[in-house]
């Protein structure tokens, strides 16, 4: 749709007024029909995969000690290799004490069971 409208009220001398309303018939506004655009969704980004990197690992506990005589080791720990990309570890000391063994692989085997029964969700949240 084409739509000419006075961009000004002619005022000033004759030859003003005439020469701004020849300016006037001159110009044309274009009227585009309002429209919406809806947003384009936009993917998030992929991570970048990372360039893999090989894994080693070891498993060492000591006893420790005062020096006086050997002290039981208490330590409990795990690793799991959950898939390709994931694994976990847990260590827990142990408490000292007569139930610190008990103590530390109580919280080993729930803690490697839960994590691994759970992985997925974890992972997802």
């Amino acid at each position: 749709e084409v739509v000419s409208a006075p961009l000004t009220r002619a005022t000033g001398t004759a030859d003003e007024v005439e020469e701004i309303e020849e300016i006037e018939e001159m110009v044309e506004i274009q009227a585009a029909p309002a429209r919406v655009v809806p947003p384009v969704p936009v993917a998030p980004p992929k991570p970048a995969a990372a360039p893999a990197i090989p894994l080693e690992y070891y498993e060492y506990t000591h006893r420790g000690g005062t020096g006086h005589g050997p002290k039981e080791n208490q330590d409990a720990y795990f690793s799991a290799k959950v898939d390709e990309n994931n694994y976990l570890f847990g260590v827990f000391d142990g408490h000292g004490h007569d139930n610190g063994k008990l103590a530390s692989n109580v919280a080993n085997e729930t803690a490697r069971n839960f994590l691994i029964d759970n992985f997925d969700l974890l992972r997802t949240q």
